[in-house]
């Protein structure tokens, strides 16, 4: 019986549970001496008549911070030192698989984690270079908070959790991101989402989940994800590969960072670093 692809709407308005995750608890693998920088997007390359559908955000979005990502800006964020519309894979302690549908992260950026009533997660404006040079901070809500902002990676990814391949955002930390980009510079699994040349069906899938360890008090975790050949899909997973034909209709329906990272103006976070101050 042939699946069906799960579409998402290209008008849907998030609900609280997609806008609101739980805060990253892997940043003790980051460097302390790290800064937060503007965010860097690579935007999904798409011709004028394109009509797949797209995730759009409802929030206001400055246009200041903007750049071209990928593993360029996954290295160069993570060196120096908002939240995602649309559904985030969620990983748990019993691996799944998910298969890569870009070689590289869609976005890469820096969030805040205020806790309070309602939305909790800002993207960070980070530093810029003012015109002697010099790096200066632009976001406001680093001059009232005490904790760095924490590194997010966004990639495309395919889900078979509910038996249909449903095209989601596996939303990343250090530690995760770090495991995907060893893989991704491997001669043996890059690139993370290679597909047979022959039939066009995926060669690598993948098998992640979340570890749970107790440390201070606080509960931490770790990740796992390992590379997992086609042709073990069925026996081992109960899971098809992807044809090419559900391959081909799943790209239609990628994220990508303008739709999916909420950017607020400065003004209306030095209007909540104001209330934070107070």
């Amino acid at each position: 019986m042939a699946r069906s692809i799960s579409r998402r709407s290209a008008t849907s308005t998030p609900t609280a549970s997609q806008y609101t995750p739980e805060p990253d608890t892997d940043e003790q693998h980051e460097s302390p001496e790290a800064k937060p920088q503007r965010p860097t997007f690579r935007k999904i390359n798409r011709s004028a008549d394109d009509e797949a559908p797209r995730a759009t955000s409802k929030g206001k979005r400055n246009v200041g911070p903007s750049a071209a990502g990928g593993w360029g800006g996954y290295n160069e964020e993570k060196a120096k030192g908002g939240k995602s519309f649309g559904e985030n894979l969620k990983v748990g302690s019993e691996p799944k698989i998910i298969a890569f549908l870009e070689d590289e992260p869609f976005a890469v950026y820096r969030e805040h984690w205020i806790k309070q009533e309602g939305r909790q997660s800002f993207t960070c404006h980070g530093t810029e270079r003012d015109s002697k040079g010099k790096e200066v901070n632009v976001c406001p809500l680093c001059e009232v908070t005490d904790k760095k902002p924490a590194l997010r990676v966004l990639f495309n990814v395919v889900t078979f959790d509910d038996g249909d391949p449903k095209v989601v955002i596996l939303r990343a930390g250090v530690q995760l991101s770090d495991l995907i980009h060893d893989w991704a510079t491997s001669e043996k699994t890059s690139p993370i989402n290679r597909f047979d040349d022959a039939d066009g069906k995926p060669d690598l899938y993948w098998a992640i989940k979340r570890i749970e360890k107790k440390s201070g008090g606080q509960t931490k975790y770790d990740y796992s994800i390992v590379p997992v050949k086609a042709r073990d899909l069925a026996e081992e997973w109960d899971i098809d590969p992807l044809t090419q034909a559900e391959r081909d209709e799943l790209m239609e329906n990628l994220f990508d960072a303008e739709g999916t990272v909420r950017i607020d103006p400065v003004e209306d976070l030095e209007e909540l670093a104001e209330g934070l101050a107070a």
